[in-house]
């Protein structure tokens, strides 16, 4: 599993990889994924990233990614690159509870209780999709153990700011990472590299609300 919490270099890759999947710039993508084989990503590791990618950026942006790896991959072993497979990814056992699984696993994310998860406006209105986010994203996704959930987070909030458009769920990202234990300097990172990578005005808002995030977490600990 990668040290998301260490490795600086991998994580520069993998938000540039997650940002520039999700907006489709197929030749911004293929430099980065041949930087992070470079730096000796594996090529399972980044086959991850597109897996956690699908849901959120959508099947289709995911699809295209894994199209542009493997152009990348087959251009570097005609140039004589062998590059890493390295380790699959595991995936949770037993699966007979995918639902109890998955909730699980949000509620870690999140730290909501399942009563709080299940009155949320999107679960009492499409109750349907509360079933697919437990059952195949927190627990068929998630579940897969190559990427750990801290480094799941900084390439979802990548992914979201990349987007635009969806600031109450970067919102919501940024408390989950929090709520992990993600290290502020890593969110802060993020944004950096987004704002290097895209522009200023496209990280200016997720770069404000991440600003007021922090400061209401650093008083509402003081307050305890």
């Amino acid at each position: 599993m990668i040290d998301d919490m260490k490795d600086q270099n991998w994580l520069k890759q993998a938000i540039t990889i997650s940002a520039y999947t999700t907006i489709g710039r197929l030749d911004k993508l293929t430099a980065a994924l041949h930087k992070a084989l470079d730096f000796g990503v594996t090529v399972n590791e980044i086959k991850e990233v597109f897996i956690h990618l699908y849901s959120y950026a959508g099947s289709p942006r995911s699809v295209r990614g894994i199209n542009t790896l493997m152009t990348v991959l087959n251009d570097r072993k005609e140039r004589g690159i062998t590059d890493d497979l390295g380790k699959e990814s595991g995936t949770i056992g037993d699966v007979s509870d995918k639902y109890g699984i998955g909730e699980a696993v949000q509620m870690k994310i999140t730290g909501m209780s399942a009563s709080a998860l299940k009155s949320t406006g999107y679960a009492t209105l499409v109750p349907t999709i509360d079933v697919f986010l437990k059952e195949h994203l927190f627990c068929d996704i998630f579940g897969r153990d190559l990427l750990s959930y801290n480094t799941r987070e900084i390439i979802t909030i990548a992914t979201l700011i990349s987007m635009g458009g969806v600031e109450p769920i970067i919102q919501s990202h940024y408390i989950a990472a929090s709520q992990l234990g993600v290290p502020q300097e890593n969110i802060w990172l993020i944004i950096d590299v987004m704002e290097d990578e895209l522009g200023t005005e496209k990280v200016a808002s997720a770069r404000e609300i991440a600003s007021k995030i922090f400061a209401d977490l650093k008083n509402s600990k003081m307050q305890i």
